[in-house]
């Protein structure tokens, strides 16, 4: 601080001190004092234009952000009066703006300046110069695929996936998946993908100079793979051994754990290969597939597997076995009556299935008791035992009870006095070709001895024939099968069947229309008809006798006994009958009118039907005696009297049927018979 001393003597009070050129050292406090020591003192404050301001960012400016800039000054004033009244005002591209300005990506380029006013009004200079290149991004983030789920098969190649956006300078990039990082780059490549690898990723975007400035996009990506079979689960406590054991009945609830994706098709391979689709309950977080099986029988013991399949890959496999208990049950008698005489044994024979194995008692407390022997696989068992009925009446009903720990069953076995036989059951004629025609039928109860077919066929055209069915040993409920040949066309016939055994014979009528022929030949005839030829230039009808002895164990179905194996004897013979006509065309003899069905298919049988052993419904045959009836039959079908002096009573029956029987779907194995033919009851009643 400058002070300067001026003493002026003047003869007024006041004075003036004048100061040129004032510098910044003139600034200060002056006095001026009279001679006396008395005086005043001034201050002189020398000041200037406030300092060049510096213009500056308080930090880098981004786009969409108000324009933070500061614009620093001095004032310069001496001696100082620490005044720093200073207004300051922003040019950009010399046109004055507000300093709160939302940046914009257009603003890039713009110059930018500052100028400062001090209180006593003066202006700084024009600032430095800053040149506006905002930050800006990341904006408009993009993932370059039409869709944002995709879907690949594990093993394949997924990618590449592009992800983009507009940021400067330019973004990072990170796909990230589970928190992890996969990729540093726009590009999401993943060579060899695996299930491990199903989920949501994301593109992260951020800006290089604030990371806070961040976007980020999803995908999902679904990996699928072949299923994979994790555990097996059951709702039973039922354990024997190494195998789960249910009672038939209950419901075999499964819970299977199953890595799979998509959602599996779950299958039950049951132990005889037929394939069950299961409805299953789904959850997908645990993988779970939860069904229940209804309807298991004791018949379908063992092996089951469970089979997962979703197109992907192969199929996947779980096993375990199943034993189903259950009481007795589809029970079956060789035969549906047992023919007996006065005094004589007599052998019973009856299928069951049982788990476990049964025990059988006589009801009547029977001193005879009974063989129990399983018969192959499934529970199926063989029961044999024998009975004598030692005063009349022989039509009696003997009762058995089959039980095991589960349950009973209680059964009745008809006797019957042996008789004539039952007639043929479900007679059907399919007219094969205009000279050839398919009859079969099933044998009924043979009355207690041999029983042998014939058929007796008329017709106004051909006359009548009588066809001898070889005497090959049947069982009841047995298919017989006859073709015929050298028929006439458009022909009507009426026949008989005629079952037949030394006590008599039972016929059972039948009907039925040949075909017209045709003027050309079907590729089925062009077969046929050559043995036609052969038929008439030897005036022979052959006569083709396949009998299909359907041999079986036990009946497969849900309501009888399981089969295991298809047994089927085929016996076929070749048999001439002379005779003096050949077919014909030119003549038309029906009596079948509205009541006829061919059309080369099925005739008008004259039976009834055959009656089924589910229902347990009664059936009776009179054996009432006749002429025929007191007549034995002859291997050859002729008939001979030989016990016209025999006495028949009435003689009423009730017979058991099957309805597998009479679909001739399933038959029992073959018994052969130990019966001998001996004096008849008849005989023995007359005596």
């Amino acid at each position: 601080m400058l002070t300067s001393l001026l003493k002026l003597k003047t003869t007024t009070q006041d004075f003036v001190i004048s100061v040129q050129l004032v510098k910044q050292v003139d600034g200060g406090m002056f006095k001026a004092e009279k001679l006396s020591g008395e005086g005043k003192c001034v201050v002189v404050f020398v000041t200037d234009k406030p300092t060049t301001p510096s213009l500056s960012y308080n930090e880098y400016p981004f786009v969409g952000n108000k324009a933070n800039f500061t614009c620093i000054s001095k004032v310069q004033r001496w001696p100082s009066d620490n005044s720093e009244n200073l207004s300051s005002k922003y040019y950009w591209n010399r046109e004055s703006r507000q300093p709160n300005t939302i940046l914009r990506r257009s603003d890039k380029g713009t110059s930018v300046t500052c100028q400062v006013t001090d209180d006593r009004g003066q202006e700084s200079p024009s600032s430095n110069i800053i040149i506006l290149d905002p930050y800006y991004g990341p904006g408009n983030v993009h993932i370059h695929h039409n869709y944002k789920q995709f879907t690949v098969t594990e093993g394949q190649t997924f990618g590449p996936v592009n992800c983009s956006a507009d940021c400067y300078p330019e973004c990072n990039y990170e796909w990230r998946h589970l928190g992890r990082v996969q990729s540093y780059s726009p590009v999401l490549h993943i060579s060899t993908i695996d299930r491990k690898q199903t989920g949501v990723y994301g593109c992260y975007v951020m800006h290089p100079n604030n990371t806070d400035k961040s976007i980020a996009l999803n995908i999902t990506v679904s990996v699928r793979y072949s299923p994979v079979f994790r555990q097996l689960t059951f709702n039973t406590g039922h354990k024997k051994d190494n195998m789960r054991s249910i009672i038939e009945g209950e419901s075999l609830k499964l819970v299977m754990y199953i890595e799979s994706f998509p959602v599996s098709m779950i299958n039950l391979h049951s132990p005889d290969n037929l394939v069950h689709p299961l409805v299953c309950t789904i959850d997908q977080q645990v993988h779970s597939y939860t069904t229940h099986i209804e309807g298991l029988k004791c018949e379908e013991p063992g092996n089951y597997t469970i089979e997962a399949n979703n197109g992907i890959g192969e199929a996947t496999r779980s096993s375990f076995d199943l034993d189903i208990q259950c009481k007795p049950k589809s029970i079956m008698f060789q035969r549906s009556r047992v023919a007996i005489r006065l005094n004589s044994i007599e052998e019973i024979t009856l299928f069951v299935v049982s788990n476990p194995k049964p025990n059988v008692t006589w009801i009547q407390n029977s001193p005879y008791p009974w063989t129990i022997s399983g018969v192959g696989v499934n529970h199926k068992y063989f029961l044999q035992s024998t009975i004598k009925i030692s005063k009349y009446p022989l039509n009696q009903q003997l009762g058995l009870s089959i039980c095991n720990r589960i349950g009973c069953k209680i059964e009745h076995i008809k006797t019957v006095p042996k008789g004539k036989p039952d007639g043929v059951k479900n007679i059907t004629i399919v007219n094969i070709a205009p000279y050839l025609a398919q009859i079969s039928w099933y044998s009924g109860f043979d009355g207690g001895a041999p029983q042998n077919f014939s058929i007796n066929l008329e017709s106004t055209t051909d006359g009548s024939r009588t066809i001898t069915v070889p005497s090959v040993e049947r069982d009841e409920r047995d298919l017989v099968l006859i073709m015929i040949s050298g028929l006439s066309t458009d022909a009507y016939y009426n026949g008989h069947i005629v079952s037949c055994n030394k006590y008599g014979k039972t016929e059972v009528e039948f009907e039925f229309e040949t075909q017209e022929a045709n003027n050309g030949l079907s590729k089925r005839e062009t077969i046929i008809y050559p043995l036609m030829i052969c038929g008439i230039i030897g005036h022979i009808i052959v006569v083709f006798v396949i009998i299909f002895k359907y041999k079986e164990k036990y009946i497969d179905s849900k309501l009888q006994i399981l089969q295991t194996g298809n047994t089927v004897t085929t016996n076929t013979l070749v048999m001439y009958d002379n005779a003096s006509h050949t077919p014909s065309t030119n003549n038309k003899q029906s009596k079948l009118g509205q009541h006829a069905s061919m059309n080369g298919t099925e005739s008008k049988v004259v039976d009834k039907e055959w009656l089924k052993n589910d229902d347990k419904g009664m059936a009776y045959s009179n054996d009432e005696t006749s002429a025929d009836s007191n007549k034995s039959c002859s291997n050859s079908g002729d008939y001979y009297d030989n016990e016209t002096d025999d006495t028949h009573e009435n003689d009423t029956t009730q017979i058991y049927r099957s309805e597998n029987c009479v679909k001739g779907d399933n038959f029992y194995e073959e018994m052969k018979r130990s019966n001998i033919a001996g004096e008849s009851d008849y005989d023995a009643l007359k005596k």
